[in-house]
């Protein structure tokens, strides 16, 4: 079976996901501000044992989606005009991603999010938040976290070879956590917690957003 996987490919340090959209991986350290405002839908704080560096990365996903603009009749009838046209046309939003790096990170160093990807979810084991009173920073260097903020919403998925130590661990932090079939939903799971596989709709569809605590 092929594994599931949300890049479609990478140019200019860009990555083009399945679904169009774009986004960009870098080190937490070198972005200036939390990745919210004009042209960001949400983004992902990841760290664990796959990370060689102390610093978490940070994967955004912009509302940025490559659309085609060509003249319907002219693509009908011309294959060079339709691919000049769609070419412009991933040229453009490949732009005006880039300006939100510049925003964001100017000397930041971009990651290719497919090539980390390949290390991220290889324990057997996924839990994830259903109610929360702590915040990412109490998670970060202890286990293997996979964070997601979309416009405010928050959802915590960790990795974990040993999936009792951790639940206790997280329950003493403030964390309520449900322990994933993995044989059900693992392979799922792993492409949530991929740079930029934490698609919103999903963790929407999957009921992944924690609630905190207080808010019940």
């Amino acid at each position: 079976m092929i594994p599931l996987n949300p890049y479609f490919k990478e140019e200019r340090n860009i990555s083009i996901l399945q679904d169009g959209v774009l986004g960009m991986v870098l080190w937490v350290d070198d972005v200036r501000s939390v990745p919210q405002g004009k042209g960001i839908e949400s983004f992902q704080i990841i760290h664990g044992q796959f990370i060689d560096k102390a610093s978490p990365i940070v994967a955004i996903r912009t509302d940025i989606r490559i659309t085609y603009t060509g003249h319907p009749i002219k693509t009908f009838f011309s294959e060079g005009y339709a691919l000049d046209q769609a070419r412009k046309d991933v040229d453009i939003a490949i732009d005006r991603a880039i300006e939100i790096q510049k925003r964001l990170a100017p000397e930041g160093e971009f990651i290719s999010a497919s090539e980390l990807s390949d290390y991220i979810g290889s324990k057997p084991y996924f839990l994830y938040s259903s109610v929360h009173q702590s915040d990412i920073s109490s998670l970060l260097g202890l286990m293997d976290i996979s964070y997601t903020n979309y416009q405010g919403r928050e959802s915590f998925i960790i990795n974990t070879d040993d999936y009792v130590r951790d639940m206790q661990r997280l329950y003493d932090l403030g964390f309520s956590t449900v322990l994933v079939p993995s044989k059900l939903y693992g392979e799922a799971f792993r492409f949530l917690s991929a740079p930029l596989g934490a698609y919103p709709y999903l963790l929407e569809s999957l009921s992944l957003f924690s609630e905190r605590y207080g808010n019940v």
